[in-house]
């Protein structure tokens, strides 16, 4: 995704798809607030789940990439602890 310049930018445990656990399919849903980094859409309001944004885009920062990965970390951490 983020290879063909999109950001999901609301990634949070129930957009994750476990299909095929014999397999290790795993699959993301509910795109409604990807953004495609390649067009600028003009200033915005932050979006997504407050639980999961990285600290510099709830303090008002950029939307990038990184802030899927800090949502990815926060997931797998609470996973970690069978939350």
């Amino acid at each position: 995704m983020h290879a063909m310049m999109y950001i999901n930018r609301d990634l949070k445990p129930e957009n994750i798809l476990f299909v095929d656990l014999d397999q290790n399919v795993i699959k993301l849903c509910d795109f409604g607030l990807a953004k495609d980094t390649t067009k600028e859409t003009g200033a915005e309001e932050h979006r997504g789940t407050r639980m999961y944004q990285a600290p510099e885009v709830f303090a008002g920062g950029a939307e990038t990439e990184l802030g899927d990965m800090w949502a990815l970390g926060c997931i797998l951490f609470e996973a970690s602890l069978h939350e």
